[in-house]
């Protein structure tokens, strides 16, 4: 292997780790601007009463909910999945198909990357089982069909 090959794949790496560090640092900042602003509200209060009864209002009700902890959706988790492994899939068929139509490098990146599509669609169908094993896909519409009943 040419050593400029070998050049380019590493700066194709620290490329990718850089626009990593970029995202999570963007989103760990975020976060700490999020925690300080919150911070900052309750330090206004000037007793534990006047904090009980700020929290006691809808207002203060909104305000509790911006500590809550969310879970994502299965459904949605489970449908990106499978966007994902499609993309990955049809990304490594059309490498393969380049080798068939030129004379190229194809075979490689084509067999990996279809393989990780598959292996995500697997994954997927994994996950799916389980959720509907656990029944967390119809969480959400039960609950609703509960709530509706009680009315």
């Amino acid at each position: 292997m040419d050593w400029w090959l070998i050049a380019l794949i590493a700066i194709q790496y620290a490329f990718v780790v850089i626009l990593i560090w970029i995202a999570v640092n963007y989103r760990q900042n975020s976060l700490q601007r999020r925690a300080e602003e919150r911070l900052r509200i309750v330090e206004r209060f000037t007793s534990g009463k006047d904090l009980s009864d700020f929290l006691a209002t809808e207002r203060g009700a909104r305000f509790l909910e911006l500590f809550a902890v969310r879970h994502k959706d299965p459904a949605g988790i489970v449908i990106a999945g499978v966007v994902l492994g499609l993309v990955a899939v049809f990304v490594g068929a059309a490498f393969l198909l380049l080798l068939r139509l030129e004379d190229g490098d194809f075979i490689v990146p084509g067999v990996l990357v279809l393989a990780g599509g598959l292996g995500i669609l697997a994954a997927t169908g994994a996950s799916y089982r389980l959720a509907r094993k656990f029944r967390l896909l119809h969480a959400q519409q039960d609950t609703i069909s509960e709530l509706s009943e009680s009315e």
